[in-house]
């Protein structure tokens, strides 16, 4: 495996799926930017405050499945699985309980071998109203 998709599963892995915010740090290029459905990060601790923490607290045993990674040069496109329990706050919605899963692709750019450009592509919306009606909606399971 090349350097690149090893640094790839380590986000998802060890940053992601261990908790360990130093990992990501580590691969976050300090001029970082990114798209994650509907908001413009900028930067480690924008994605950290904004993205990252806002999900671990919603959904605290999330854990994120790789299922594909495909490389061309510097970029890479992930596909993977998204499983977790709301056990807090998601945005405005009260924690529900409920147990789900969902898919989405990742779009990474690197610069000496640290990600500077994100893009996330899963479909919110579905999460929002599977966790408002408890039924599955779209690409998000209710389990």
């Amino acid at each position: 495996m090349d350097t690149l998709s090893e640094t790839v599963r380590r986000w998802f892995e060890r940053g992601w799926n261990q908790r360990d915010r130093a990992c990501l740090l580590d691969i976050l290029h300090p001029e970082v930017s990114g798209q994650v459905e509907g908001s413009f990060l900028r930067g480690p601790d924008d994605f950290l405050v904004r993205m990252f923490e806002p999900f671990i607290a919603a959904f605290p045993d999330l854990q994120i499945e790789v299922r594909g990674i495909v490389r061309e040069g510097n970029e890479v496109m992930i596909r993977w699985t998204a499983r977790g329990t709301q056990l807090g706050p998601f945005g405005p919605m009260p924690a529900s309980g409920l147990r789900v899963e969902f898919r989405g692709m990742t779009w990474q750019r690197y610069q000496d071998g640290r990600m500077i450009e994100g893009e996330d592509s899963w479909d919110m919306q579905a999460l929002v109203q599977a966790l408002q009606s408890g039924v599955s909606v779209g690409s998000t399971s209710v389990l």
